[in-house]
Order: C-alpha cells, then structure tokens, then sequence
C-alpha cells in the first residue's frame, strides 16, 4: 500500500500554517513536508506535527536554524550541501548517526585523493 505525505505548503491553504498538520491527520496522510517553515519556529512545527500524531519527511530551514534545531531535537537529521559543509558545521558532533555521501550527490563518493 503507498503511503503519502501531504505538502503542507501547498495543501489546506485555507487554514493557519500551525494548523496544518492536524488537517492531514484528519485528511488521512501519516506525514507532511513542509517547503516553506520559515515564519515559525522549528520548535512549534514540532509541537504541531507531534500534536497531529504526523511524521515529517522534508522540511526546509534557514542555514542558520540548522544546527540549533539538530541540538534541540525539533528536527533529527539534516544534510546541507555536501559532506565537507556538513562536517564543518558540526553535524557529526550532534546526531546520533551521521551517514555521507546523499544517494543525490554522486559526486562526493566519486572522488579520490593520492598522495604520492
């Protein structure tokens, strides 16, 4: 069986953003993305999406909500532009589990450093 997220951003346009997430509970959907978070705290998505019994499965933030929200806990992984910026900005230090490089970015992996 799919399982779907409703896009919060898009969906329930009618409604507060803070409301959301209990209109996708109620309209059936398990999780929300959410593309544009960016006038509410990370903290009170959470309390919103947790309060909705909802799980998320992307949100954007602001680069510099990012680290703040990791070592809180309103978000639990986050992967910024590549491994060296994730690295240089901590990301290993706080998580639970850090895994580079993303599926999406080839690249990274396809390097290859010698040292003669």
């Amino acid at each position: 069986m799919p399982r779907f997220s409703a896009n919060i951003s898009m969906l329930f346009a009618e409604r507060d953003w803070l409301d959301r997430p209990a209109a996708a509970a109620a309209a059936g959907f398990g999780a929300v993305e959410i593309q544009f978070p960016y006038d509410r705290p990370a903290d009170d998505w959470r309390r919103a999406i947790e309060t909705a019994g909802l799980a998320v499965s992307v949100v954007n933030l602001p680069v510099a909500e990012i680290y703040p929200s990791l070592a809180s806990g309103a978000i639990d992984a986050a992967e910024w532009v590549g491994p060296w910026h994730d690295l240089a900005f901590g990301f290993h230090k706080i998580t639970k589990h850090y895994f580079y490089p993303g599926f999406h970015e080839p690249g990274t992996s396809a390097s290859v450093v010698m040292n003669k």
